[in-house]
Formats: C-alpha cells, sequence, structure tokens
C-alpha cells in the first residue's frame, strides 16, 4: 500500500490464538528491522506498525485493466491511524486495546485512548513491547514511571502529570510517548 505493507491474518472468527499470532508476527518484524538497522553502513528503516481488529471485506477493487484485490472497510481505515499514531508518539507497534482484549501473553504499555482523525468514538492505544517476561528492568520502571504520570492526567491533575512526566524523560529522555505527554 503505497511504501507500506499490509498482512492480514483472516479467519471466519475472531480467536485469541489469530490475535496472539498477529502480535507475534509484528514483533518479529520489529526485530528484525532492528537488527537491519544496528548493520554498520546501513540507513535505518523507520518503520511503524500498528494493529487492529474487526470485520474486514476482501475483495476486488478497481477498473479494467487495473483491478487489485485488496482489504476494504473501517477496520483498515483504523489501522492506517493507528500505524500514523506512531509518528505523533515516538513509537515503532501500537496495537489497538481492541485487540489485546482476547489476547494474553504479552507486554504492552497502556497509552491513553486516541480520537483518531476520522472516527467520532475514541480508541485505546497500547504500545506492543514483548512476550511476557522480556521487559528489562529499566524500561520496565520507565512504564511505571509513565503508568502514574498518566494516571495523574487522567484524573486532571495536569501540573502533577508534567511534574511525573518530567521525571520520566529525565531517566529516559528517548521516551517518546512521555514527551508527547509532556508538550
Amino acid at each position: 500500500t503505497g511504501d507500506g505493507m499490509m498482512a492480514i491474518w483472516a479467519s471466519g472468527t475472531p480467536s485469541a490464538e489469530l490475535h496472539a499470532r498477529a502480535c507475534q508476527g509484528a514483533l518479529a518484524v520489529g526485530a528484525a528491522v532492528a537488527r537491519f538497522n544496528a548493520l554498520p553502513g546501513r540507513r535505518p528503516l523507520p518503520t511503524r506498525i500498528g494493529l487492529h481488529s474487526g470485520t474486514i471485506r476482501l475483495g476486488g477493487i478497481g477498473g479494467a485493466g487495473r483491478q487489485q484485490f485488496r482489504a476494504t472497510g473501517d477496520i483498515v481505515n483504523t489501522t492506517s491511524r493507528i500505524e500514523g499514531l506512531n509518528k505523533y508518539l515516538g513509537t515503532r507497534l501500537l496495537v489497538s486495546a481492541d485487540t489485546l482484549r482476547i489476547c494474553t501473553g504479552f507486554v504492552t504499555r497502556d497509552l491513553g485512548t486516541f480520537l483518531l482523525a476520522g472516527k467520532s468514538t475514541p480508541l485505546g492505544i497500547h504500545e506492543l513491547v514483548g512476550t511476557d517476561g522480556q521487559l528489562a528492568p529499566d524500561r520496565l520502571r520507565c512504564h511505571e514511571g509513565f503508568a502514574r504520570a498518566l494516571g495523574l492526567f487522567r484524573a486532571c491533575d495536569f501540573a502533577a502529570a508534567k511534574d511525573a512526566f518530567d521525571i520520566v524523560l529525565r531517566d529516559h529522555p528517548a521516551d517518546g510517548p512521555a514527551r508527547f505527554y509532556r508538550e
């Protein structure tokens, strides 16, 4: 799709296994890109991934001589918006709370609720970090500090939230979500 790519895990009925396979696939792509970006002399690939789930339509689109078989529907558009949210949050892999609802075994960071472009209902968004037991102690402290700050933000205690996000950024200056909320 343009300079991007779309992967679909299709099934007649939603299942936890299907959602887990999508999350595992996204983590594998992220790990492969990180290995590629670590090679000397390579220009890093700025890769962003968005995951969402729901009903899609598969079919041919286009006119004579220019037919494409592709997925369409609100889920495709929402997933694209989730992927684009990575740009603002300084993240690489975002997943909707809807997708995680029936899926276990993954480490995520709740990033809040967002009203995505063209949508009328806010959507809970998480950063997909890894599988259970995979989070380094330094990242765990960052996520715990972020969760405290986000809780203050949600409670509308903006002064205390600002201070809490400042603490996260002091210890983890590259943390995009903390920077997003701080600004």
